[in-house]
């Protein structure tokens, strides 16, 4: 059978996999909306602990065009229940004691992304929003989970304390390092590279965020010896240019713009907005 219809083969999957999994699970559909990305779901919660998973139908529906079978799809949806990685106790989430050593921060397009932060505590720099996560799983498979506003009432903490504890604890579980653009994008040369930086963390995973670190951007200028242009050049990096590798702000960007829309995917993209870095202000701000 060819389904050409993603809602009814939403439906034919959701009822396969409900038949694989029996009664000790709720299968529903639901929309998942995060920072950078939403997309329809199959919410399937584990009714013995109640853990849930959402499971990205969009990205189903593609390999079902690719060739897969409902049930080779249904069965990619049982392998990665399965074997997923345990949580610690279901209430662990409520915790803040047991939180606060796994926070973190991501960065995000304040203005692109203003419907979700309406529900969640964050911190806003000239257009870029800091939201705060909890680190789930960290390796092959990255897990994360976004504190709402729910979340923070329950804690009985402020915004600034949880945007503070996050900060810090990002410094540990996710370090900063800032490397020559040539020797990050394995370079020969490059008109730039010499004279720009990359700025992300260790893992390399959301990595924009180090820029909110105390002491990044000071110690970034430092390295150049000089002010620098910074470039949102995706969630996971940013990239400091040296002020006069770039004669202009247009010619900036010029630069991360077609950079954004043919380098980096769409999911991955922070901002077209080019900032400047100045060294002898320790400010930043956006380029004019």
């Amino acid at each position: 059978m060819n389904i050409n219809d993603p809602q009814k083969f939403n439906l034919v999957l959701k009822e396969t996999v409900e038949k694989r999994l029996g009664d000790g699970y709720d299968v529903s559909f639901s929309e998942v909306k995060k920072i950078t990305e939403s997309y329809p779901s199959l919410c399937i919660m584990n009714l013995c602990d109640g853990i849930g998973y959402n499971i990205n139908l969009e990205q189903l529906y593609g390999y079902y065009r690719e060739g897969k079978s409902t049930e080779e799809c249904a069965d990619e949806i049982i392998e990665r229940i399965t074997g997923a990685l345990p949580f610690e106790v279901p209430d662990w989430l409520t915790d803040y004691d047991r939180v606060k050593p796994k926070l973190f921060i991501r960065v995000s397009d304040a203005e692109k992304n203003r419907e979700i932060l309406e529900d969640v505590p964050h911190h806003e720099c000239e257009g870029l929003a800091v939201t705060c996560h909890i680190l789930i799983h960290k390796g092959e498979e990255f897990a994360s989970a976004m504190i709402t506003k729910p979340f923070l009432k329950q804690y009985g903490i402020s915004a600034e304390q949880l945007y503070e504890d996050a900060v810090k604890n990002s410094e540990r579980i996710m370090p900063a390092q800032i490397v020559p653009l040539d020797a990050a994008c394995r370079m020969d040369d490059s008109c730039y590279s010499s004279h720009a930086l990359v700025l992300t963390n260790q893992d390399m995973i959301n990595g924009a965020a180090v820029v909110f670190y105390p002491g990044i951007l000071e110690e970034t200028a430092g390295m150049l010896g000089e002010s620098f242009w910074l470039f949102p050049s995706s969630i996971h990096e940013m990239i400091a240019f040296a002020s006069e590798r770039i004669s202009h702000p247009d010619e900036a960007k010029e630069i991360l713009t077609d950079a954004n829309r043919t380098v980096v995917s769409e999911e991955e993209q922070l901002s077209d907005t080019v900032y400047f870095y100045d060294a002898e202000e320790h400010r930043l701000h956006k380029a004019a």
